[in-house]
């Protein structure tokens, strides 16, 4: 997939991309039917959008949705475009699980978060999965422990 981070910043400045989503750092606008971008707003969002291409890059893992490029300063992270999940009841079938608790505990993602220190109760809300293809992604997985500790240690 070829990227023009130029004609991206563009389009977000003219308001020619459709808002999707928001976040304390960054906004996401839908590119396409297949692929979104998240632009930093700060550099909350841009240490967000920089790990989480660090840990899609070193990774590859299965339930994380598939990042197809960052831009060279951060601001921007193109990655796959996901139907919204609105529940966890809507991703606990997939892992035979039936909550939260129990879904934290599956081995996928206690090795993200021991790899890539992601928080693991963050990963039990609704709004960081999506569903793709007919399985849930894991789409917001920027927000890890160092992350958290530089720009979020008032919380």
């Amino acid at each position: 997939m070829s990227i023009n981070f130029e004609t991206i910043s563009e389009k977000i400045r003219t308001k020619s991309l459709k808002p999707i989503g928001r976040g304390s750092g960054r906004t996401v606008f839908a590119l396409d039917e297949k692929s979104v971008v998240k632009a930093a707003r700060n550099p909350r969002g841009i240490a967000q959008n920089i790990a989480e291409f660090d840990i899609f890059s070193r990774t590859k893992s299965p339930i994380l949705a598939k990042i197809f490029g960052i831009s060279e300063d951060g601001r921007f992270l193109v990655m796959e475009r996901a139907l919204p999940a609105y529940s966890m009841s809507e991703i606990y079938p997939h892992f035979s699980v039936q909550s939260s608790r129990a879904l934290l505990k599956l081995p996928e993602l206690k090795e993200l978060s021991h790899n890539f220190g992601l928080i693991l109760p963050d990963l039990g809300r609704a709004a960081n999965w999506g569903i793709i293809e007919g399985k849930p992604k894991i789409l917001d997985f920027g927000f890890t422990k160092l992350v958290k500790k530089r720009y979020y240690s008032f919380i």
